[in-house]
């Protein structure tokens, strides 16, 4: 969600976004995260993305979220059937 390769992270959470929009990441657990950011609101910095989630158990499966830049921080918020989560993270 950036120009150029960016890497996002929080505790136990690391992402890897490439110039593309496309990303892949981990937690401390099996699960792992695939998707795409793509511009929503060049004004405000806004973009919606698509996750998916694999080896994750019963969380496994295809989601729709937002993100924000803000003061250096991607603030987002994700759903689906079986997962949900809002939170940020830092360079």
């Amino acid at each position: 969600a950036d120009s150029g390769e960016a890497a996002w992270k929080a505790d136990g959470f690391r992402m890897r976004v490439d110039a593309s929009g496309s990303f892949t990441a981990r937690d401390a657990t099996a699960c792992r995260y695939s998707g795409a950011f793509a511009l929503a609101d060049p004004n405000l910095a806004a973009y919606s993305f698509d996750l998916k989630l694999a080896q994750c158990g019963q969380y496994d499966g295809s989601y729709r979220g937002h993100a924000v830049l803000s003061g250096g921080k991607l603030a987002y918020g994700v759903s689906g059937a079986r997962f949900a989560r809002s939170g940020y993270l830092a360079r």
